[in-house]
């Protein structure tokens, strides 16, 4: 499995991340609106925006007095740097190991199964 390094994000980053992610674009307001309640304070989520701007991972734009936020991190990258950080940590690299280990857990139905080897066997067909 190919090393792919990401940015380490909390997990209060990783939430506003989730919602820059699918809201693309957004105010303060809007990123607000969309977090479970109660919501932390306007400017804690402020400063936790300035923390993964200072990361690299999201950007603003300037609207007169406001600042419009969005995405630098591009989700997929960062979810296959999460799962590569992860196989690499407590698989010795090897897909196959992590793929055994979460089949062995029980957690996996049938359908979830063949659906999975579906998506391995495409992928395969795929590389020739």
């Amino acid at each position: 499995m190919r090393e792919t390094r990401t940015i380490a994000l909390t997990d209060s980053e990783q939430e506003l991340m989730q919602i820059l992610w699918r809201l693309g674009k957004a105010f303060i307001g809007d990123i607000m609106a969309e977090m479970p309640h109660p919501a932390p304070r306007q400017t804690a989520v402020a400063a936790r925006l300035r923390i993964l701007e200072s990361k690299g991972a999201a950007a603003h734009e300037v609207f007169g007095k406001s600042l419009r936020y969005y995405p630098l991190l591009q989700r997929d990258r960062h979810i296959r740097g999460l799962i590569c950080g992860i196989a690499s940590q407590y698989f010795d690299s090897s897909f196959t190991d992590m793929v055994r280990f979460v089949a062995s857990s029980g957690d996996i139905s049938a359908d979830e199964a063949a659906a999975a080897a579906e998506v391995l066997d495409r992928a395969q067909q795929l590389r020739g």
